[in-house]
């Protein structure tokens, strides 16, 4: 005679086994995603550092009234910015010049004052920077 109120031994080892590989399943998509989302997430930092960097490099230039390359990837321009204190124009010297072991910080310098510094070692990942200013006599 048979309890047909329970399962068998066989059911209840099938039914364990698809829990268990929906699970594994359901992780392994987590942590792929999870993965995605971390490299989506650097090349978003990448390029938001990358375009506040070139917003402020094309204020300089556009501002400069002459442009100098003193070393490789290390160049001054000798700018004329308006001082909010007195609402007058005054001559500024601006150095850019990257720094870091890797050439993957690019440092900003108004009259000598380090005023920002953009650090892609975290978010460049394999990627090579080149910093160069060019076509300018």
């Amino acid at each position: 005679m048979s309890n047909k109120h329970a399962f068998t031994l066989l059911e209840t080892l099938v039914a364990a086994g698809l829990i268990v590989l929906v699970l594994i399943v359901s992780l392994s998509l987590r942590g792929t995603a999870s993965q995605a989302n971390k490299d989506i997430s650097g090349l978003e930092e990448y390029y938001n550092l990358h375009s506040r960097l070139m917003n402020l490099l094309k204020h300089d230039l556009r501002a400069a009234r002459s442009i100098k390359k003193v070393a490789d990837k290390n160049y001054e321009l000798d700018c004329r910015h308006l001082n909010p204190d007195t609402n007058q124009p005054e001559q500024q010297l601006i150095t850019w010049q990257t720094a870091g072991a890797e050439q993957l910080i690019i440092e900003r310098k108004l009259n000598g004052k380090l005023t920002q510094s953009f650090d892609f070692t975290s978010s460049a990942k394999g990627r090579k920077l080149k910093f160069e200013i060019s076509n300018f006599d």
